[in-house]
């Protein structure tokens, strides 16, 4: 369309196109004349995917947009790139193994029939016991111990028939998240992507109800007639379409989110978690708890074997190595952090190659595309671009330091390998994580710099 030179950047550019026709039914862009097409593809950037084909994975949608970026500079560098990147939303589709998955969806939940039952049962059984005792704290500590101890016995043996079919707490993260994107592709057929008009207008009203309830209340207790019939019948109304408002906004975003999954998501993946599988593994014989091959991460898949040859291991030796286990975790939540930080990069070099109207957040700074005029969009991009690639580098070298020291365990195992080898690997494994760590200071400074530098 500008008359110039075509080249790699241009067939990914046609590859972009192909694929937004493949997936969303409609091409990026139309006119009425092969005059207007030319010029909506030099200046009108194409509906994000995610729009126009609700249920395409995100990072495949991504991919696709980077293709399409007017400038070539903007696109993948190569072919091989977004092959990767293509790989990636592959791998992110995997089938979850059948056990977390039936884990992810009923057995992480404390639900079903029992849940209503038990309390009743409880509190009928404190109330016989205080009657027949004539104490109510026997009662009442019956009461506490069954309503905390039970539940939580309950998570342990969820947890514990969990590690023997050979699966711990690092898998339930990544095992979480691909079940709930996985449904909220499938509800966004049907509900969208984003709150409802009907939605939003519930939560401004809860809000607005809520408010007047607090005004009333202050007023009333001000003016010394709070229990007035006009006082009460004016909280009782607010309270009520607060209530209302909430419920209401609460079912519509069932429709659109799976929010008891995303809440047990967040217990079991917390501290209350692995305190769980902690004492689950404490009650569990070592002779039952089995290995398994999962979906999880690389990083955790080696700092798991890594954590079982360094357990086999003699206690004399065990000793030697007492450091081992903290470099192996410092490690793994390195790899964690940069892969997060990769996605999210990814994710804003994306939204600034679109360049269109929509808002880019990404490197923990969130601005609009009317921010990044005048050579700001180029400049905000490369900076991403800089950034993703180191963080990609980072995230190679920690793995590698991951495997070079199961790899030294595997050896000492065999009998080839010495202490001494397996504590040069964790010198240099200390060396990679401190490399990480100056990464993220890095980030942070560069983050505050770019939050205080004034709009053109």
């Amino acid at each position: 369309a500008l008359g110039k030179g075509a080249d790699t950047r241009s067939d990914l550019y046609a590859f972009g196109v192909t694929a937004y026709y493949a997936v969303a039914g409609k091409l990026p862009f139309h006119g009425r004349t092969a005059s207007e097409v030319l010029a909506r593809q030099v200046n009108t950037a194409p509906a994000p995917l995610a729009s126009a084909a609700g249920a395409l994975p995100r990072k495949m949608a991504r991919a696709v947009e980077r293709c399409l970026a007017k400038r070539p500079e903007h696109r993948p560098r190569s072919a091989e790139e977004v092959a990767d990147e293509l790989g990636a939303a592959l791998e992110q589709r995997r089938e979850l193994p059948v056990a977390l998955r039936a884990f992810v969806k009923r057995g992480a939940r404390l639900d079903g029939p029992g849940v209503l039952v038990y309390p009743l049962f409880l509190f009928g059984g404190a109330t016989i016991l205080a009657s027949r005792l004539h104490s109510a704290p026997v009662a009442l500590w019956t009461l506490v111990g069954g309503m905390t101890a039970v539940p939580l016995a309950t998570l342990v043996h969820r947890a514990r028939r969990l590690l023997k079919l050979g699966f711990g707490h690092p898998d339930l993260a990544p095992a979480f998240k691909t079940e709930i994107e996985r449904d909220r592709e499938e509800r966004a057929l049907d509900s969208g992507v984003g709150p409802s008009p009907a939605e939003r207008a519930l939560r401004a009203g809860s809000l607005v109800a809520w408010v007047g309830f607090g005004a009333g209340l202050a007023f009333g207790v001000n003016r010394d007639w709070l229990f007035s019939h006009a006082a009460i019948l004016l909280m009782s109304l607010g309270s009520l379409a607060g209530f209302g408002g909430v419920l209401g906004s609460l079912i519509l975003l069932q429709r659109r989110r799976d929010v008891d999954t995303e809440f047990y998501a967040k217990v079991w993946t917390g501290p209350l978690g692995r305190l769980l599988f902690r004492v689950a593994r404490l009650v569990t014989p070592r002779r039952m708890l089995a290995a398994s091959v999962t979906h999880r991460p690389t990083e955790l898949s080696i700092g798991m074997a890594a954590e079982q040859l360094y357990a086999d291991l003699p206690k004399e030796t065990r000793q030697q190595l007492d450091d081992l286990p903290e470099v192996l975790h410092r490690l793994e939540a390195d790899a964690q952090r940069l892969r997060k930080r990769h996605e999210e990069l990814a994710e804003a070099a994306a939204g600034a190659a679109r360049g269109g109207a929509d808002e880019i957040e990404g490197g923990g700074v969130r601005t609009t595309s009317t921010d990044l005029i005048a050579g700001r969009r180029d400049e905000a991009l490369v900076a991403v671009e800089r950034e993703r690639d180191e963080v990609r580098a980072r995230l190679e070298r920690t793995v590698a330091a991951l495997e070079a020291i199961r790899l030294g365990l595997l050896r000492l195992h065999a009998g080839s390998g010495t202490v001494e080898s397996v504590t040069t690997d964790l010198g240099l494994a200390f060396e990679a994580a401190k490399e990480v760590d100056r990464l993220v200071e890095a980030r942070g400074e560069v983050d505050a710099a770019l939050l205080d530098t004034p709009a053109s």
